[in-house]
């Protein structure tokens, strides 16, 4: 027989008395006769197995090979069970949450995964439905809402979903301000700051693991710096927005109740008052218009509409409250200088009770006041508009 030749079938019981004295002196032990011979078959005849794939929950793994969900290949997740009926690990998918199962062929470990968007300031949109494929073996277990916000950095306050404030959602302005940060945008590409991230977003006690950790602190530290000044920003603009919404309905009060005291005296003076505007309308419409040439490279404006100007809104403020009257007016002095009217401007700028207004404005003489320093211009308030 040639050395290149195969061995004779009476020569394989050498072959495998050899191969079993290689095993012992390696110092493998077997349970059973019938196990080493069928070990050793494998070993000689079959060739070695290819090992089980066994993914421990908690692997970070990336989908591959999928023909009929593509869709899902390249997409990083995290292994959270195994289905032994099946043999598919159960996945749950980073950014949007969903779970699958997947066979573990299809399965690749990785070394890391996420980042700062996927972490603290996570706030991806969802994915597009997807059907089911069971010939791919993938199979869609249960979609998750999308998370909102910074919800996920903020699992180690205790703040739910429903509860997470303005200032703290993840919008365009706050991820500017994170960007414009170098130490902050930086994280990105830190592998440690992503892992403690990661971790504390999952499990506030994983904050104990870091409470040393300088690095991780001064990055924590910044963010909830961060967070500080525009949760300052907010408060001031709501009380910007409070103040001057409750100056407004103290405003309103004031105009509507000296509107309806006006009303009371207007027919004998708004009457002549309405003639006087009639007989100048009527003067100027028998009074001829001059047309004059424009010059040359100018604009004709004589054809254009009339449009509203300040001089209307001082009409209309004269027919609800009387003519202006100058602020140098003795009237003004005397009207400033009595306790009762100083009494009631107080109130306007402490209080918006209506009947604590009306009670204060029932003295005509107060009242009568208070509209002579509107039309002076001291007092600024409006006529209410319709």
């Amino acid at each position: 027989m040639a050395d290149d030749e195969p061995p004779e079938l009476e020569d394989m019981a050498e072959e495998l008395a050899m191969s079993r004295r290689r095993r012992q002196a390696n110092g493998v032990q077997h349970g059973s006769e019938n196990k080493v011979d069928r070990s050793l078959y494998q070993e000689v005849v079959e060739g070695p197995r290819e090992s089980k794939k066994i993914l421990v929950k908690g692997t970070h793994v990336k989908v591959a090979g999928l023909q009929n969900a593509k869709q899902y290949n390249g997409r990083m997740g995290t292994v959270i069970e195994y289905d032994e009926g099946t043999g598919k690990f159960g996945v749950e998918l980073e950014k949007d949450k969903r779970q699958i199962k997947v066979k573990p062929e299809n399965l690749e470990v990785v070394e890391s995964f996420g980042g700062l968007k996927g972490g603290f300031l996570g706030e991806e949109k969802r994915s597009e439905d997807v059907r089911k494929h069971e010939d791919d073996g993938i199979e869609v277990i249960k979609p998750h809402p999308r998370k909102e916000g910074v919800l996920d950095g903020l699992k180690s306050l205790k703040v739910e979903n429903q509860d997470v404030p303005e200032w703290m959602k993840a919008n365009d302005d706050l991820l500017r301000e994170v960007e414009s940060d170098t130490e902050l945008a930086s994280a990105v590409n830190n592998q440690k700051l992503i892992t403690a991230i990661d971790e504390i977003s999952k499990d506030p006690k994983a904050w104990m693991k870091y409470q040393n950790d300088e690095e991780v602190k001064k990055y924590f530290s910044k963010m909830m710096g961060l967070f500080g000044k525009r949760y300052e920003r907010y408060e001031e603009q709501a009380s910007a927005n409070e103040k001057k919404q409750e100056s407004k309905s103290k405003t309103s009060v004031v105009e509507e109740l000296l509107a309806q005291d006006m009303k009371q005296k207007a027919p004998a003076a708004g009457k002549s008052l309405i003639q006087e505007i009639e007989h100048n309308n009527q003067d100027t419409k028998k009074k001829p218009a001059t047309k004059s040439n424009p010059r040359k490279g100018t604009t004709d404006y004589s054809k254009w509409d009339e449009i509203d100007s300040d001089e209307e809104e001082e009409a209309v403020s004269g027919l609800l409250f009387g003519p202006k009257v100058d602020k140098n007016d003795a009237r003004v002095k005397d009207a400033l200088s009595d306790l009762k009217v100083q009494q009631v401007m107080r109130m306007l700028n402490s209080t918006s009770d209506e009947g604590v207004i009306q009670q204060m404005l029932q003295d005509k003489d107060v009242a009568e006041k208070i509209q002579l320093l509107m039309r002076a211009g001291v007092v600024d308030i409006k006529p209410p508009s319709k």
